[in-house]
């Protein structure tokens, strides 16, 4: 299926749970990216599942921030406010 194609997305406020699992995260970017789907989170929300990845595994925090920055980076800023509107 090609971007575009469903006239009118459905759309999914993301939480830092969702966002945390990797593959998770992976998938439903893609999604977004073929047009599949609209995603949308927060700054907070950005905050969290890296404070959590962090915390909970020890892993760096310099290559999360650069994950985060890519996705600023690939959508419009507001889509990255709190709430679906």
């Amino acid at each position: 299926m090609t971007a575009g194609l469903l006239p009118h997305l459905p759309e999914a406020f993301c939480d830092a749970n969702v966002l945390y699992p990797s593959l998770l995260r992976d998938l439903l970017i893609r999604l977004d990216i073929e047009g599949l789907c609209r995603l949308r989170w927060s700054d907070g929300v950005n905050e969290e599942w890296i404070h959590a990845l962090v915390r909970d595994r020890g892993l760096l925090r310099a290559p999360l921030d650069q994950t985060r920055r890519l996705c600023c980076l690939n959508w419009r800023h507001d889509r990255l406010k709190a709430g679906v509107a």
